[in-house]
């Protein structure tokens, strides 16, 4: 076992030295590795997206100064070069402090800055280092780079023995200081507790932090955007510990939440523990938000239901545009409203985070079609100049194809699924019929109808059966819908000339094949009226020769 833990710190070794200088990244965390005494340290890299693994924490090949204190990520102080690197800090025997070292890209070496640092535990932002003195009291330092870090805070410490030993930064400039005791005692000090600074050192808030006696803070403490990180050492003391894991939570406006607890890092041993905790420490992932309509071509009147999806996110405000404006009262993740042809909508997210102020970002857009609906007017034909009880009457609307119909009221209808269709005129009241089309929209239409009790029934007064071709035929005319029983004509001695019940059928002037002679004649018709009614008709007709 002790040969193939030598063997593996030999590769390391050489990975170290064969690599090239592996700046810090942003959205990574690195580890201030410290083993036991009489080793030296190394900078691990941890990808928080990847779980943990053999590579993660990975070795970085940038190697610290012997007899360094501390470590932090940031620009080169007072540089227009962005580019980040490494801050921690040394002795030096000429002023008999710790003062800042900083690793240059371009020598790929460290440079000693000169300036006293005050401090060993370290985190950056805004543009300052700030140090932690955890050997007087918890004073705090800030360093601009021009000259000795400055005390802005005294005795942050409060009480002895705190977790973690370490302090972080957001991209503002203000310093967070995570303090619960190593014991858990509440009843002594209290809940776990995060304090905001700011650059100047006055305090701006504080949050009470969800811990328990799982938790026991080491020496790392970093910020990466609204997320932070700490160590968890699972046992004391030091000489004994034998596992530890990586903390990470989300700070918002209103409270502190444990994310959750690595498994124990594989490249900590018996004794080894981390130092310090470096990162960049501005937003990494920026908040992105998506929407989606479960429908986006519509028929008028109907609702639109969207929903925003949001990630890289804590608590966030909503905002709903149409065409621009914004919608009063919809602040939540889903909208549901009835839109306009053409309308665009659009939702605007509002991010809270530790520094920049809040993080407006606005989605993608939805253009809505709203299809008009189909056509429904209806067309009505009555057999005669006024509708009887009983006649049958047509209706129409326009014939689309894929359309469906649907008239009313059904018992009445011989036809009512097509556009076209009949009815029994045995009521009053509506006809009606509803229209869909493809997608669904709809469209409807009414017709009121008031059948009369009527039997129309249309006897001439004369006719001139001379064979010219015009009224020639002796007919009687009704509607539809009526009967005729009988219908029979007379001389004025009683005796029957024509009798039918066919009206198509008329008397054409003769009897027994012969033209009657000019003058009066008489006529008896009965009739089944389409109301069921019985009707009964007599009178004159004259022959004209």
């Amino acid at each position: 076992m002790q040969l193939v833990r030598l063997s593996f710190l030999l590769f390391l070794l050489l990975l170290a030295v064969t690599l090239p200088a592996q700046l810090p990244q942003k959205g990574k965390v690195y580890l201030d590795h410290n083993p036991p005494f009489g080793s030296s340290s190394k900078i691990f890299e941890y990808d928080p997206a990847q779980p943990i693994s053999a590579t993660n924490p990975r070795l970085n090949s940038i190697a610290l100064p012997e007899g360094h204190a501390g470590l932090a990520v940031s620009s080169v102080l007072g540089s227009p070069d962005t580019t980040l690197t490494f801050y921690t800090s040394v002795y030096s025997a000429e002023v008999g402090r710790q003062v800042y070292v900083y690793y240059d890209p371009a020598t790929a070496s460290w440079v000693n800055t000169g300036h006293k640092s005050h401090a060993i535990s370290f985190g950056a932002g805004g543009g300052f280092i700030y140090g932690l003195d955890i050997g007087d009291g918890g004073d705090v330092y800030k360093y601009d780079g021009t000259g000795d870090a400055t005390r802005i805070l005294k005795d942050t410490n409060v009480y002895s023995n705190l977790q973690p030993y370490d302090l972080a930064a957001d991209c503002d400039g203000n310093v967070y200081r995570f303090k619960f005791s190593n014991s858990n005692s509440y009843a002594q000090y209290g809940p776990p507790v995060l304090y905001k600074y700011d650059k100047d050192g006055n305090l701006i808030q504080t949050w009470t932090m969800p811990l328990n006696s799982t938790y026991f803070g080491g020496g790392g403490f970093v910020l990466v955007g609204s997320e932070f990180y700490f160590d968890n050492l699972y046992r004391v003391p030091l000489t004994e510990v034998d596992s530890l894991s990586i903390v990470s939570g989300l700070i918002t406006p209103s409270n502190v939440t444990i994310a959750r607890n690595t498994p124990k890092l594989p490249q900590y041993g018996p004794g080894e523990i981390i130092g310090d905790m470096a990162s960049y420490s501005g937003e990494v992932k920026l908040p992105a938000v998506s929407i989606a309509a479960s429908q986006i071509r519509l028929c008028v009147g109907a609702l639109a239901h969207l929903t925003a999806s949001v990630s890289n996110a804590g608590e966030v405000l909503y905002e709903w545009y149409v065409n621009g404006q914004v919608i009063a009262g919809a602040g939540d993740s889903t909208l549901s409203f009835t839109p306009s042809d053409g309308d665009v909508v659009t939702c605007k997210i509002a991010t809270w985070r530790l520094c920049g102020g809040n993080l407006v970002t606005e989605s993608n857009p939805i253009q809505f079609e709203v299809v008009p609906p189909p056509q429904a007017k209806i067309e009505l034909q009555t057999p005669g100049p006024q509708l009887c009880y009983k006649d049958t009457v047509l209706l129409s609307v326009e014939d689309v194809p894929g359309n469906t119909y649907s008239w009313g009221p059904e018992k009445y209808l011989y036809t009512s699924k097509t556009a076209p269709a009949a009815a029994f005129a045995a009521f009053k009241g509506e006809i009606n019929v509803r229209v869909y089309d493809s997608m669904g929209c709809t469209a409807a239409d009414a017709v009121a109808i008031s059948p009369r009790h009527c039997c129309l029934v249309f006897i001439p007064t004369a006719f001139s059966p001379n064979g010219d071709g015009l009224n020639d035929i002796f007919n009687v005319h009704i509607e539809p819908g009526q009967h005729l029983n009988i219908f029979e004509v007379y001389n004025r001695f009683g005796q029957r000339l024509f009798s039918t019940s066919d009206p198509a059928k008329g008397w054409d002037g003769k009897f027994n094949g012969q033209p009657v002679d000019m003058g009066s004649y008489f006529y008896y018709g009965s009739f089944l009226c389409s109301d069921g009614n019985s009707l009964v008709r007599k009178g004159d007709i004259t022959v004209v020769r």
